[in-house]
């Protein structure tokens, strides 16, 4: 597994990309960064996988911490999608999705096809903010062959703790 995306791997949204057809495009291992205007701004990105590849995908409001129960003010959803037919328009085939009140969103994704996917991102509650930023980025995982000595894990004993300014980082645990 990769480390996570450094400031310098990061590409910026470029508005407008309300629709597949102009969705800002991001790499595995590289972070985009986003800014939702209200919760009527759609933000699209786009990511190349290929077939095999299992992605975890991450977005994160700039405001969350992980000191409690609402640990963000704004809550957003993340929707994942198959290139679609007419990109001038909405996609109509979900693949996967995440809407996690006041936290981080995620998506485990296990790629059957290759190709070019698309992630919807939408502000859905937000507190007196406008204009709420937020950080997405994708990264392989590696899935373990279950056997009698190592029981099958799956995503959700995966927890990911992050602190940028080293005050609320906690030491790690195993869980």
């Amino acid at each position: 597994m990769g480390s996570p995306p450094t400031i310098s791997d990061t590409v910026s949204e470029i508005e407008p990309n309300a629709l597949p057809l102009a969705a800002t495009p991001f790499t595995l291992d590289r972070a985009g960064r986003g800014t939702s205007a209200d919760i009527d701004d759609v933000d699209y990105w786009k990511l190349d996988l290929q077939a095999g590849d299992d992605v975890l995908i991450f977005l994160e409001a700039d405001d969350w911490t992980c000191t409690g129960l609402a640990t963000s003010n704004h809550t957003f959803y993340m929707r994942m999608y198959p290139e679609p037919e007419h990109l001038d328009q909405q996609p109509d085939t979900l693949l996967a999705g995440s809407s996690l009140h006041f936290a981080p969103e995620r998506i485990v994704f296990s790629c059957k096809r290759s190709g070019t996917y698309y992630l919807k991102v939408k502000l859905v509650e937000q507190d007196q903010d406008t204009n709420v930023g937020y950080t997405i980025s994708a990264r392989r995982v590696r899935f373990l062959d279950p056997t009698p000595a190592t029981a099958a894990r799956d995503e959700r004993d995966i927890v990911l703790v992050r602190s940028t300014d080293q005050e609320r980082a906690g030491r790690p645990r195993r869980w």
